[in-house]
């Protein structure tokens, strides 16, 4: 029983050390996760911005696929003078594969294709 009481000290450091250690990871990832999010709002305001004027541009569009599943698409830009539509996800990835491109562009029409119905019809 008094090595118990002996070694209690050391696993309450011990414990106290790993809570530290995880308080700074934690805040390390708070902060990680802000400054990318602060930089994708960056991003799409500058790919927003950079679209020709006879667009109409918006951002953070809620809308619902097929399914109704809910969706946000970053960027929507409408063409009323020729009927036309762009969804922009200006997301980049740092990934080193040679197909990552052509694997992305899957991807993102499997996400956006399903909300294209809901466009139409409230953008007519």
């Amino acid at each position: 029983m008094q090595t118990l009481h002996r070694r209690e000290p050391e696993i309450w450091e011990l414990g106290k050390k790993t809570q530290q250690a995880l308080d700074v990871a934690v805040q390390s990832t708070v902060r990680r996760q802000i400054t990318e999010k602060t930089e994708n709002h960056a991003m799409r305001e500058l790919v927003a911005k950079s679209l020709p004027p006879f667009y109409e541009v918006y951002q953070e569009v809620h809308c619902l696929a097929k399914d109704g599943s809910s969706r946000r698409v970053d960027i929507i830009a409408i063409n009323r003078g020729n009927d036309t539509a762009i969804i922009i996800d200006p997301t980049v990835r740092f990934e080193t594969a040679v197909e990552q491109p052509i694997a992305v562009h899957e991807e993102k029409k499997i996400i956006y294709d399903p909300t294209i119905q809901y466009f139409r019809t409230r953008t007519d």
